[in-house]
């Protein structure tokens, strides 16, 4: 319920639904998506969900960025897991407070803010990144929006295809690699028995390398989920699905850590 001040982020939403995120600044200007200005002094002392007006155009809403808003406005050098994907991480992931998750290949940092909120600070999440322009991305785009580094957060300059340093044993692994069946073994060493390796994959091709490297570990056989998604409009006379729908994004593949004694296969050969 507090307003907007200086060093806030702010969702400007007009009429036809474009949306510009905003950080308020003293003596700034922004240029909104109408192409007239708003004076940032205009925003801030109002309320969330209030009315601002931009010099000479139509009143604009301003909105507290909801973590979506953010993921889909912040910069991001990499390609992300889009939030009709993302929530399915949470769920298949069985993410809850306290528990501790890896994740590899942190991009620009938008599953690691969602793991983040999930998890809570009594949790802990190790990020692993191998190029120092993606980490930086992520630490600033976490940061940004965190308001400041979150005490939670290892986030690590590393390869996990070669190993992970000393980290407490798992409860879910999140793998978004070009080869996550090479992190399998590191996968197996870490989770807990009973843990959860989620893995993320654009291809077809990707999924069956997992598939065939899995044979013989201490995992229980992948189940394999694909999620679609269409919209709805409203209008002032009618109420009728979208002309578009955003299909195929990617697979994302789960599989539980077995106990330590010894592998025993569930199910026949592929």
């Amino acid at each position: 319920m507090l307003p907007f001040a200086y060093g806030d982020l702010v969702l400007l939403l007009d009429g036809k639904g474009r949306r510009l995120l905003v950080k308020l600044e003293e003596h700034q200007v922004s240029q909104v998506p109408s192409g007239h200005r708003l004076l940032h002094a205009e925003v801030v002392g109002k309320l969330p969900g209030s009315r601002v007006r931009p010099l000479g155009g139509r009143p604009l809403l301003a909105l507290r960025p909801s973590l979506e808003d953010y993921v889909m406005a912040m910069e991001r050098p990499t390609q992300i897991i889009y939030p009709k994907d993302m929530g399915h991480l949470l769920i298949y992931g069985d993410v809850r407070p306290g528990i501790t998750i890896l994740e590899a290949g942190v991009g620009s940092g938008a599953t690691a803010l969602l793991f983040l909120r999930a998890l809570g600070p009594e949790g802990k999440l190790i990020s692993v990144e191998r190029r120092p322009e993606f980490l930086e991305a992520a630490r600033k785009n976490v940061t940004a929006f965190w308001g400041g580094l979150p005490p939670h957060w290892d986030l690590r300059l590393g390869d996990i295809y070669e190993g992970v340093e000393a980290c407490p044993p798992l409860d879910l692994m999140f793998l978004d690699l070009p080869e996550p069946h090479r992190a399998l073994e590191v996968a197996e060493q870490s989770l807990k028995p009973g843990g959860v390796l989620l893995i993320w994959v654009p291809t077809i091709y990707q999924v069956e390398r997992v598939v065939a490297a899995v044979r013989g570990r201490l995992f229980c056989p992948p189940e394999i989920k694909e999620f679609w998604e269409r919209d709805w409009v409203v209008g002032p006379h009618s109420l009728r699905p979208d002309h578009r729908m955003v299909g195929h994004t990617g697979f994302l593949l789960r599989l539980r850590r077995l106990g330590g004694d010894g592998y025993e296969p569930l199910d026949p050969p592929l």
